[in-house]
């Protein structure tokens, strides 16, 4: 079944930073981030992003809505190179630049019509 990203809802959660570099814990702000997932996951009605999709946002001073509008314009590039059947997207699964895409069933969807296995 096609996931349409009109009817799909999702949300990703980005490890928490203390404002005191300092003071820095890094597991501790995985695991907090970590366990929203977990319980946010639990939830109906939309799709929870993993960590490894929001990677490369990590330790980067940036606004969250910003990180997620670039991922939409990046599926609707990769919509475009589909649709005129780029041979560029013989690359989809190895291109390392799709790393944070990859957990987005946006992205698995596009490779099963695009009949990568």
């Amino acid at each position: 079944m096609p996931v349409s990203s009109r009817a799909t809802k999702s949300i990703a959660v980005l490890p928490f930073t203390p404002t005191d570099d300092a003071r820095r814990d890094e597991v501790l702000e995985t695991g907090i981030a970590d366990v929203m997932i977990r319980r946010l996951s639990s939830m109906e009605g939309f799709i929870v992003r993993s960590l490894s999709a929001t990677r490369e946002y990590r330790n980067v001073v940036q606004d969250p809505v910003a990180a997620g509008r670039e991922q939409q314009v990046a599926f609707r590039y990769l919509e475009q190179l589909y649709k005129r059947r780029e041979i560029w997207m013989a690359y989809l699964r190895v291109d390392p630049r799709l790393d944070p895409l990859r957990n987005d069933p946006r992205f698995n969807d596009l490779l099963r019509r695009f009949e990568i296995k």
